[in-house]
């Protein structure tokens, strides 16, 4: 439970770049590819990539001293190969999965 409350959140945080940059699609989905624009198929394949869960892999591990989990999200899709970076670390409470702390790598 622990891993998928940090992968939905990182998911989450992709998400809202790319509606920040403007190319997020009305429907939640990726807007298509506009090179007039500097929006790239290359860049629209990386945000599908990156908006992807099951292009990611956590890595949880149990606090011994108290109730917190720590999990390592990293990028480990076919999309992701030969990309530097992203992924988090996340520090979630056990009783609430309510996430405590977040360090997105970039």
């Amino acid at each position: 439970m622990a891993a998928g409350v940090a992968v939905r959140d990182l998911v989450s945080a992709e998400a809202a770049a790319t509606e920040d940059a403007g190319r997020l699609a009305p429907d939640g989905g990726v807007s298509p590819a506009d090179p007039d624009a500097g929006w790239t198929q290359r860049m629209v394949d990386a945000a599908w990539c990156y908006m992807t869960p099951s292009n990611y892999e956590a890595q949880v591990t149990r606090d011994a001293g108290s109730r917190r989990w720590h999990v390592m999200v990293v990028p480990a899709g076919a999309c992701t190969q030969n990309v530097f970076g992203g992924g988090g670390v996340y520090e979630i409470d056990a009783d609430s999965f309510e996430i405590l702390h977040r360090v997105p790598s970039e």
